[in-house]
């Protein structure tokens, strides 16, 4: 966890200088999909096979997601 919040420090803070007024917004998503993967594969792949997925409890959890 903490590798993630220096990550997340790096992405934020020290930006490379010739970009310090660019916007951060494809960096931060590299970081969230790094570090905090979800959903997982394995769910989708399940509710996929179902004729109706939505009757899951995990349904709407993993749209959430």
């Amino acid at each position: 966890m903490l590798c993630a919040v220096f990550s997340l420090f790096v992405v934020l803070y020290m930006s490379e200088p010739e970009y310090e007024n660019a916007p951060i917004a494809d960096e931060l998503v590299d970081w969230m999909n790094m570090h905090f993967i979800e959903p997982s594969t394995e769910e989708g792949d399940q509710l996929s096979k179902l004729e109706e997925p939505w009757e899951k409890e995990i349904f709407w959890p993993y749209l959430i997601k």
